[in-house]
């Protein structure tokens, strides 16, 4: 679908609609949201601020997602000119999250406890805490430390022992097991609490 604003989409408790068509909460079958502010210099001296945010609202049995996102800022010095769009973005997160959380969240489990395990960026998270991405394996259980930045957790690489290996880690792709969590984050963090005993701070 064409990428849209987020002003052009209009909620109305049990769903939204969009360009004439009402789409029910039901038909949501994930969400991925991103938010980045970025502080904009010039010389050293502050130009400006751009907020840039993005949510993908995937529906069952549609293959590409509705895009919000909030409009390129047309010049350099338009200070702060993102704002007031990443802030409409925002809340319509929040509020299609909020009103689709009990049934993203039963997808999760239903398979956790059909299949044993579900698939979340591309990795296999089990029911006992391994998560496996075909070549390499953590516990959520037993590693640590998992660090938590914005739009991801992770798991450092051991620090190089010997010359050799810090060349080898200078020259290689990075070596944390990072797993993105830009989609359902707050259906997948409930799941990490419940189910494996992770919490971070705020």
């Amino acid at each position: 679908m064409l990428t849209q604003r987020a002003g052009d989409i209009r909620l109305d408790g049990v769903g939204f609609y969009l360009d004439g068509i009402h789409y029910p909460f039901d038909d949501v079958d994930s969400l991925r949201f991103y938010y980045v502010v970025t502080k904009k210099k010039v010389n050293f001296r502050s130009a400006g601020t751009d907020y840039n945010a993005e949510l993908d609202i995937y529906l069952v049995g549609c293959e590409r997602p509705i895009e919000v996102r909030t409009s390129p800022v047309k010049h350099f010095f338009d200070m702060n000119a993102s704002e007031p769009e990443a802030a409409l973005v925002l809340d319509l997160h929040r509020e299609i999250a909020r009103s689709t959380y009990r049934s993203r969240l039963a997808r999760y489990l239903e398979m956790l406890e059909n299949d044993g395990y579900f698939y979340y960026d591309n990795k296999q998270i089990f029911r006992n805490g391994i998560v496996s991405d075909g070549r390499r394996d953590i516990s959520l259980l037993r590693d640590r430390p998992l660090l938590k930045s914005p739009f991801e957790i992770f798991q450092p690489a051991p620090a190089p022992k010997s010359f050799a290996d810090r060349v080898k880690t200078f020259v290689s792709a990075r070596q944390d097991f990072a797993i993105s969590t830009q989609f359902d984050s707050d259906v997948f963090f409930a799941i990490l609490e419940k189910y494996f005993n992770l919490q971070w701070e705020s």
